[in-house]
């Protein structure tokens, strides 16, 4: 009774939903690949206005079971520390955020712990952002730099970004990058490229603070088979 009760509020009356256009070739929907295409953007804000429409009649159900759901998850949470040479990594999350903050404490043995350093702060990272999405971050091997990747676009290109952890100023950025790794000697990044088909078949070097004049990035290794995607960690 409830579920044909709430199907008859969400569709009873209402107007078919937008319909993407049929494109040629292989793969008819290609052209939704570009997200910054006037007709992409078109179909999408007309698609969020029609489910904005439909789903209004059951906004207070949805409040409801937000506040329900809400009630049972912690408000501030911290995972579990990994440490490395006496700092103790981590991500925390604070209240009605779904978005962590990366952390670290020094912890040296036998030792009282240090105040916490954020790292990176997806939190507020993601109030100026329109869309944010962090995959991954790695600190260097002498513990002064960050290196992450992120979405800002919700299209599943990543800019790769070193930063200086005390300063936290940005020290070297990649565009559209897949995975990404310190070298050893600690002035080095090493990423991975896809090729058309999104796949990551390349690996370049850069170095993280570039010289006036300086050479391009540096291919590593490129891998043409198709059955394989290469990855840095």
């Amino acid at each position: 009774r409830n579920v044909g009760t709430l199907r008859g509020l969400l569709w009873w009356g209402q107007a078919e939903p937008p319909t993407a256009r049929v494109g040629s070739g292989a793969d008819p929907y290609e052209w939704m690949r570009d997200g910054e295409s006037k007709e992409v953007k078109r179909f999408l804000e007309g698609e969020n206005a029609y489910a904005e429409r439909i789903l209004k009649q059951v906004a207070p159900l949805e409040e409801t079971l937000f506040r329900e759901m809400s009630a049972r998850v912690a408000i501030e949470e911290e995972g579990d520390a990994e440490m490395i040479e006496g700092w103790a990594y981590y991500m925390r999350t604070v209240q009605a955020s779904a978005f962590p903050i990366f952390c670290r404490r020094r912890k040296p043995e036998g030792k009282p712990q240090g105040e916490e350093q954020i790292l990176l702060d997806q939190d507020a990272m993601s109030r100026t952002l329109p869309y944010l999405s962090v995959t991954l971050c790695k600190i260097s091997p002498c513990h002064s730099m960050l290196a992450y990747t992120m979405d800002t676009t919700n299209t599943e290109r990543y800019t790769g970004v070193v930063k200086d952890v005390e300063s936290g100023k940005e020290l070297c950025v990649i565009e559209d990058v897949v995975s990404l790794e310190f070298a050893t000697d600690g002035r080095t990044i090493l990423y991975t490229k896809p090729d058309e088909n999104r796949r990551p078949s390349m690996v370049f070097r850069r170095s993280i603070i570039r010289q006036a004049g300086a050479a391009d990035d540096e291919l590593v290794l490129a891998d043409s088979d198709p059955a394989f995607f290469l990855d840095l960690g």
